[in-house]
């Protein structure tokens, strides 16, 4: 493989950022993004947006009416090779003439894992995987743990203060965080498929 460049590496960046739009809304599947990218330039974007939409290269794609020869395609995930709630995003793909592909991560989803790269180079399609495979596989390491090992990625979320506290000595505090941390552990809980808290904090606080 060809040293990358750093457009190579922005490329794949911009993907990274289309990716972060389904965070929340795919599970269980893992978020992908994909650019479309002619004479250095990204022609077109898009992401796995939701749980049995379509997938990110078919989104990046679709608005296109013509795809040009030399065009490079930049996708977090290694294409899909099966059918699931979709066809297959390999045939697609081949069915768009695309010759260049730069894969961030290979699935870890035993269904694939491989087979999608395999698929295409076969027929044809160079593909080469990114210099940034790292980026893309922390950004999937709940996706890729659960595929793995059927087990859940657990994220601790606690809130405390410099003395090592979570409430006052009372417990008549409501919130020793900011609007930052606040709107930080929103995210966090949209990302979860599940929230764990224990019965003191149901007892006391009620949440929703």
């Amino acid at each position: 493989m060809a040293k990358p460049t750093p457009k190579d590496v922005l490329f794949m960046q911009v993907a990274l950022r289309e990716d972060e739009r389904g965070r929340g809304h795919v599970h269980p599947n893992p978020l992908v993004g994909a650019v479309l990218v002619s004479r250095g330039k990204v022609i077109a974007r898009g992401g796995h947006l939701r749980f049995g939409g379509a997938h990110a290269e078919v989104n990046a794609l679709k608005s296109l009416r013509s795809i040009p020869g030399r065009a490079v395609l930049y996708t977090t995930l290694e294409p899909c090779s099966h059918t699931g709630k979709t066809p297959p995003c390999t045939e697609w793909l081949l069915g768009k003439k695309i010759k260049t592909i730069v894969v961030g991560m290979k699935d870890p989803n035993p269904l694939v894992s491989g087979r999608g790269i395999h698929t295409l180079k076969k027929r044809g399609v160079h593909v080469s995987m990114s210099a940034i495979g790292d980026q893309c596989e922390y950004l999937n390491r709940d996706f890729k743990k659960w595929i793995q090992t059927m087990t859940p990625y657990v994220t601790v979320k606690a809130a405390q203060t410099l003395d090592g506290k979570i409430a006052s000595a009372t417990g008549a505090s409501k919130w020793i965080t900011g609007l930052q941390a606040r709107n930080k552990a929103h995210l966090l809980r949209h990302e979860a498929d599940a929230v764990l808290v224990g019965i003191g904090t149901v007892l006391k606080d009620n949440p929703r």
